[in-house]
């Protein structure tokens, strides 16, 4: 609650603790990513965040059903992830 006796609404993530004791909250995103390593892979993210990197990578799992040679793949990240653009000329 705040001071002002107002609730708000919270949403529990994993932690991890620094090495000097601060608390970091650690989510996990699924990637659309180029197969191939390609320059400009035109990424984007695929549904919500995961608590757990476990939880992540099952989905992701479950999503890459294309094999080696399929032309997207997916990938697991930890946030805050910095998508990579496609090409633009």
């Amino acid at each position: 609650m705040r001071r002002d006796g107002r609730r708000v609404a919270v949403r529990a993530v994993r932690a991890g603790v620094l090495s000097g004791g601060g608390v970091v909250n650690m989510t996990y995103r699924i990637v659309n990513t180029d197969n191939f390593g390609g320059d400009y892979p035109n990424e984007s993210f695929v549904g919500d965040d995961y608590e757990t990197k476990q939880a992540a990578q099952e989905r992701a799992d479950e999503l890459n059903i294309g094999g080696d040679y399929a032309p997207r793949y997916y990938k697991v990240v930890e946030m805050p992830y910095e998508l990579q653009p496609g090409f633009e000329p």
